[in-house]
C-alpha cells in the first residue's frame, strides 16, 4: 500500500501524523522531494528524528555528495577541490617517507636573539615589551622541563593594517577566524554564547526567526539546532554570505539554516511575519538606525521579539585616543549610540524593553579566550604566511575593540525588546488605530 504523499500534506496535519505513517509516505520519496519537504514544512522534533533515523538506514535517500557539492557557491566548489588536492599530495607524500625510510627530522636550532612569533603576538596584543612575556615563557618552560624547545619560526611580524575592502574575506582570513571563534563562527563566543543571548527569547520550534547578522553562520545553525527552527540567515558582507550557506550546505542545514546576502539600507523583510529577528554587533555601524529599527518593527509580529547586540559609547563628549584608534580599526565606519539614546528611539518606536544589560566582561572574556587559541595555533607552527597576515589584520580590529571595552568608554549592550502593534483604545474613545 503506497504510503501518503507528504509534500501535499500542511503544515498542521503533518504535525498530527502518526510516526508510522509519516515513515510510509518517506519511502515512496526520492532524495530532491525529502530536501523539498524539509525546506517546505516544519516538522515537528519527533518527526524529525523520525525522518533522522530513516536518512540514516536509507543511505539511497540521501542526497548523493556530487548533488550536494553542485548547490556550493564557485568558491565553495573550488575550495574543496583544493582541499581534495591537499589531501592526495599529502597522501603522496606519507607514502613517499614510508617506502624511503624516512626518519622524523630534527628540532630546528634556535638563532641567538630570535623571539618566536607567538611570543611576538602574545606581547603585541597585551600591549608589552616582548622581553617581559619572553622571561615569563621561559620561568614557565624552565620549571615544567619540557623534553624539547619550542618551534623555531621563520615567519615575521610586518606592521599590517586592516584592508577595509569587501573583498577582505581570503581564505586565510576565513581560517583564521575560525581559529579565533571556532569552527563556522566568526564571533566571539561560539555556540555557547549564541545560546545564551537567546535564552531569554523562550524559543519554540513553530517561531519564525531571522538572523540579521549571520556571518559565517555558527550562531544561526546552533539556534536552529537547539530550537529546531526553521530560520532565516542574512549577513552584509557577501563574500562571508556565500562561505557561511556552503558550511549550512556541507551539514546539509542549508534548508534549515540558509544564509544569504542582503543590503542593509535596502531590508525588505516581510510585514508581520517574524516572531524574533537578531542582529550581533552591527547597528552601530549602520548609519539609518532609526530606519532600520522601524523595518524590523514591521517585520515582527505584534509581542515580537528584537534581541541585539551593540557597541555603545558611554559618554558621546569624551573622545579618547583608544576610541579613536578603534574607529579607525573598524572595517565599517562606526556611529556608535548611547544606552539612552537606544532607550529613547526604541521607546519612540513603540518598542518595549524587556532586557537592557552591560554584557563587556563576559564578552572581553571571550576576546582573549579567542587570542589564547590563535596563540596556541601559531606556537603549534599551524599558520602559514598568508594566514600570518591574515591573523594580524582580524588582530588589529579585535585588539582595538578590546582596549576600548576595557577603557570603559566603549560597551556591550544586549537588548531584548518587544514590539507592540496593539489596537489603542479607551472605554470612553471611539475605535483608534495606532499608526
Amino acid at each position: 500500500m503506497a504510503g501518503t504523499n507528504l509534500l501535499s500534506v500542511g503544515t498542521a496535519e503533518l504535525g498530527k501524523m502518526p510516526i508510522r505513517e509519516f515513515v510510509k509516505g518517506l519511502e515512496g520519496m526520492n532524495p530532491e522531494a525529502i530536501v523539498r519537504l524539509r525546506r517546505e514544512r516544519k516538522l515537528t522534533a519527533e518527526h524529525e528524528h523520525a525522518l533522522e533515523i530513516f536518512l540514516r538506514d536509507h543511505p539511497s535517500k540521501r542526497l548523493k555528495k556530487p548533488e550536494k557539492e553542485s548547490r556550493l557557491s564557485a568558491r565553495g566548489q573550488a575550495r574543496m577541490q583544493r582541499i581534495r588536492n591537499r589531501q592526495e599530495a599529502a597522501q603522496r607524500e606519507k607514502s613517499a617517507k614510508a617506502a624511503n625510510g624516512a626518519q622524523a627530522s630534527e628540532a630546528p636550532r634556535k638563532r641567538e636573539g630570535y623571539v618566536e612569533l607567538f611570543i611576538r603576538l602574545k606581547a603585541w596584543w597585551e600591549g608589552v615589551d616582548v622581553e617581559i612575556v619572553r622571561r615569563e615563557f621561559d620561568e614557565r618552560w624552565a620549571a615544567k622541563n619540557p623534553p624539547k624547545d619550542s618551534p623555531d619560526f621563520s615567519i615575521e611580524i610586518d606592521n599590517i593594517h586592516p584592508r577595509f575592502a569587501n573583498d577582505r574575506w581570503t581564505d586565510a582570513r576565513l581560517d583564521v577566524t575560525q581559529i579565533l571563534w571556532g569552527e563556522g563562527f566568526s564571533l566571539p563566543g561560539g555556540r555557547d554564547f549564541a545560546l545564551k543571548l537567546v535564552k531569554s527569547l523562550a524559543l519554540r520550534p513553530e517561531h519564525t526567526f531571522a538572523d540579521l547578522s549571520s556571518g559565517l553562520g555558527g550562531g544561526t545553525r546552533a539556534i536552529a539546532k537547539r530550537y529546531q527552527l526553521w530560520l532565516e540567515g542574512y549577513e552584509r558582507e557577501e563574500d562571508l554570505s556565500d562561505y557561511a550557506n556552503d558550511i549550512s550546505i556541507e551539514q546539509e542545514l542549508d534548508a534549515q539554516a540558509p544564509v544569504t546576502h542582503y543590503a542593509v539600507e535596502k531590508l525588505a523583510l516581510q510585514e508581520n511575519r517574524y516572531d524574533a529577528i537578531m542582529i550581533r554587533e552591527m547597528l552601530f555601524s549602520v548609519d539609518d538606525k532609526k530606519a532600520l529599527l522601524q523595518d524590523i518593527g514591521r517585520a515582527l509580529k505584534s509581542d515580537g521579539n528584537l534581541l541585539f547586540t551593540d557597541f555603545v559609547l558611554t559618554d558621546r563628549l569624551q573622545e579618547t585616543e583608544t576610541l579613536a584608534a578603534w574607529r579607525a580599526a573598524e572595517p565599517f565606519r562606526a556611529r556608535p549610540w548611547t544606552m539612552d539614546e537606544y532607550r529613547q528611539m526604541l521607546s519612540d518606536l513603540r518598542y518595549v524593553v524587556r532586557v537592557f544589560e552591560d554584557v563587556t566582561d563576559d564578552y572581553v572574556a571571550y576576546i582573549n579566550a579567542g587570542w589564547m587559541e590563535a596563540l596556541k595555533a601559531v606556537k603549534a607552527g599551524k599558520l602559514s604566511r598568508e594566514m600570518v597576515d591574515a591573523l594580524m589584520e582580524e588582530g588589529q580590529m579585535w585588539l582595538a575593540r578590546s582596549r576600548a571595552l576595557q577603557e570603559g568608554r566603549l560597551r556591550l549592550l544586549r537588548c531584548h525588546a518587544v514590539i507592540r502593534h496593539k489596537v489603542d483604545r479607551a472605554m470612553s474613545d471611539a475605535l483608534r488605530i495606532d499608526d
